[in-house]
């Protein structure tokens, strides 16, 4: 098992390795930079072990995700207005990099060579919605959302 600040990772005998998000002292998992850290750890983790067939993906509380941490989005704005101010040029560039951050780990979850599985319970918005999407399966389908 391994143990990150927001998930914990379990392989079981048949290599379906479990990721549980659970943010401590938070009522709901939001994504993060720290989050978003640790998930990149963890998708790097999956793929490398040869002993992990596929990967689900669940939430530790009674509902999945509301999606992005509000201050992680007005400290995304209050980094494009200090990039404005030292050079306007690449100000836009660089808020489309650090927001692009997210769908390019998606992007990675969706390629990988191992299915992932997203377990959804309760409420999924947002990037927490999006991360559904680039699993190859999700419980229940999202038909029935």
């Amino acid at each position: 098992m391994s143990t990150y600040r927001n998930f914990t990772v379990e392989t079981d005998a048949d290599g379906i390795a479990l990721v549980t998000w659970d943010m401590p002292e938070k009522s709901m998992n939001v994504f993060t930079v720290e989050v978003m850290d640790e998930l990149e750890a963890i998708l790097k983790q999956t793929v490398e072990d040869a002993a992990v067939k596929g990967v689900v993906f669940t939430s530790g509380k009674s509902s999945f995700s509301g999606g992005a941490d509000l201050t992680m989005i007005r400290g995304m704005f209050a980094m494009l207005a200090e990039e404005k101010a030292k050079d306007p040029t690449t100000a836009a560039q660089k808020l489309f990099d650090v927001a692009g951050r997210m769908t390019g780990l998606f992007r990675r979850i969706e390629t990988c060579g191992k299915p992932w599985v997203s377990a959804i319970n309760g409420t999924c918005m947002g990037g927490a919605f999006e991360l559904s999407l680039a699993c190859h399966g999700a419980w229940p389908p999202m038909a029935n959302r």
